[in-house]
């Protein structure tokens, strides 16, 4: 220990003697190791780490499978599958909705919030913690049943004060009657969708309507039964979908099922891109730990003669390699150190500016495994350049040395052969980063340059959440809503056209179905194309400066029965009708 003490105190005095070269050194490897341990922290936190719930390895999401593809499942054939699968320990299923969450008497403004209509047992099957009071249960949505309502922890901090007299306290969520907290979720749990408040999905007459069934509206999730693999999941699920098929061909034919792990459906999407900017970092830090380990092989080659000096006065070689170790061990704990706060302030800049697409982003935190994984990234890195430095030193010849005192030392081959091969590393991994960053520049070049086919100069959006309670889905009540709005919008000053779409360009949401030409019958074995659909009203299409290159824009009267008026693209006029005039043709859809 004593030694050891004695190489710590040579290395400080060495370093503090050169303090550009360890100015430089620490800067580098803080860049490596902070880059590394940032984006570590938002691996480990969105791909590693167990979701808030029991046994996730067994939880599934059941989908309805048309010939628009995956999708959600409707109230009646959720009830057939409960009934007639037994792979499944329970099925639940939810209606992810926005809702304004009304003032009260601490808030003097209301606020929108995500929330989900589960059906009984959804916390059952799930098995989330639950932080106070109880998880909503069955009878809960039973018709006539008091309306109880769960938060999350967020919500009850951010909103209703933390404080253990919420339960039983009321909630305005839109609807004719308050609802009433019954419970509070443990921190993380905002499954799906960042909920922050859970309802039951109250089970009235018209879920089990004859129509009902071919209503795709509700997210399907599961958990396997205890020893049920997927494969034998999916068997049954499928054999169920094509059971269905035959008995309610009207509105089943063509309908399967498919199975899929929930945390590939919550990260699967995201994992890829994480991944690859894990591995872009390694190789930032591999390009540092090669510039670090050219800079100590000619700092070491500088100290030749020293060396040669204290091995002729009786040193040993493995204290010099060990001093040398030292050395390289405190300039990785001082660049872990400084990667940590790099990573510190990297971490608040991403929750800030950070895209909210990524699943858990908000759980990215420096816990207890990102500090070890830093301290295991500090040794690695003592290991990586500073192992050769020190061998490289170990092996000074010292009867070649002393022969070449006042020449300099630097020139001995095993030098430039280390040396050589340093440099050939560095360059391909720097080509390798620079032709990767080439590629994503062009394509956002190209991207940049390609014409949507509308502008956005001038063009102001509004995201709209009627509240479920109160415009029940199907009903009269958000027509009349979005007619009377976008008449109003249109009175005013400066506003040229005013329109509303259930999608704007480029979101990323597709709603894709079937379209044929009736009177060209799609020949036998080949599927009818999938078109994307976008449902707009009277005025949307001349807000965002869509042209119209044949024909006329839509009109009021198109809406309805009377109406049943479509504009078709260029791509699906080359694709039904080639050569011809496409107005005035006809278009079946699976929609009714």
């Amino acid at each position: 220990m004593a030694t050891l003490l004695q190489d710590l105190r040579l290395a400080l005095r060495r370093l503090r003697r050169s303090p550009t070269f360890t100015v430089v050194a620490v800067a580098t490897l803080a860049l490596g190791i902070g880059a590394n341990v940032a984006i570590f922290s938002v691996v480990h936190a969105v791909l590693l780490r167990p979701l808030p719930m029991h046994d996730d390895a067994r939880l599934v999401r059941l989908f309805s499978v048309g010939r628009q593809g995956p999708g959600p499942t409707s109230p009646p054939d959720l009830a057939d599958l409960r009934e007639e699968t037994r792979a499944f320990e329970g099925l639940a299923a939810v209606a992810p909705a926005m809702v304004t969450l009304g003032a009260d008497r601490t808030e003097a403004s209301p606020m929108k919030v995500q929330a989900a209509m589960v059906t009984a047992g959804f916390f059952q099957v799930l098995g989330p913690r639950v932080q106070l009071g109880r998880a909503l249960q069955a009878g809960d949505d039973a018709p006539g049943a008091p309306q109880v309502a769960v938060v999350s922890h967020a919500l009850w901090q951010r909103r209703l004060g933390g404080s253990a007299d919420v339960l039983g306290r009321s909630l305005n969520l839109g609807g004719p009657l308050p609802w009433t907290v019954v419970g509070v979720m443990a921190p993380g749990f905002d499954f799906p969708s960042r909920a922050e408040v859970w309802t039951p999905l109250v089970q009235d007459a018209s879920m089990t309507k004859p129509e009902a069934r071919g209503a795709h509206w509700l997210e399907v999730y599961g958990r396997l039964a205890p020893g049920v693999d997927l494969a034998r999941a999916r068997a049954e699920a499928s054999a169920v979908a094509k059971s269905l098929a035959a008995r309610y061909p009207a509105t089943n034919a063509d309908m399967g099922a498919s199975l899929e792990p929930l945390r590939d459906v919550l990260l699967g999407q995201v994992r890829p891109s994480l991944l690859l900017m894990l591995g872009a970092v390694g190789l930032v830090l591999l390009i540092a730990c090669a510039n670090l380990m050219h800079l100590l092989l000619a700092r070491a080659a500088s100290r030749e003669g020293e060396t040669s000096v204290r091995l002729a006065l009786g040193a040993s070689r493995g204290r010099i390699a060990r001093e040398l170790l030292v050395e390289s061990a405190l300039l990785s704990v001082l660049g872990g150190v400084a990667g940590l706060l790099a990573a510190m302030w990297a971490l608040d800049a991403l929750a800030a500016f950070g895209p909210r697409d990524i699943p858990r982003i908000d759980e990215v935190s420096l816990d207890g495994t990102v500090l070890a994984f830093t301290a295991g990234l500090s040794v690695f890195t003592t290991l990586l350049f500073g192992l050769v430095p020190a061998w490289q030193t170990s092996r000074v010849e010292l009867a070649r040395v002393l022969r070449t005192t006042g020449e300099g030392a630097g020139g001995a081959a095993h030098h430039h052969r280390t040396r050589a091969a340093l440099i050939m590393a560095e360059t391909a991994l720097a080509v390798l980063l620079l032709v990767s960053a080439g590629l994503l520049l062009r394509s956002f070049v190209h991207l940049r340059r390609i014409d949507p086919g509308f502008q956005t100069d001038g063009v102001l959006t509004v995201k709209l959440d009627l509240p479920p309670f109160r415009y029940a889905f199907g009903s009269a009540a958000p027509a009349a809503f979005y007619d009377g709005l976008l008449e109003r919008l249109r009175t005013l000053p400066g506003v040229e056209a005013a329109g509303a779409v259930n999608a704007v360009p480029m979101e990323g949401r597709r709603w894709t179905l079937a379209v044929r030409d009736p009177r060209r019958p799609v020949p036998p074995g080949t599927e009818p194309w999938q078109a994307s659909i976008r449902i707009v009203t009277p005025g949307a299409l001349e807000a965002m400066r869509v042209p119209v290159l044949r024909g006329r824009g839509l009109l009021p009267e198109d809406r309805g029965a009377g109406g049943r008026a479509v504009l078709i693209n260029a791509e699906a006029a080359r694709r039904f009708w080639p050569g011809e005039d496409p107005l005035g043709r006809t278009v079946d859809t699976d929609m009714d």
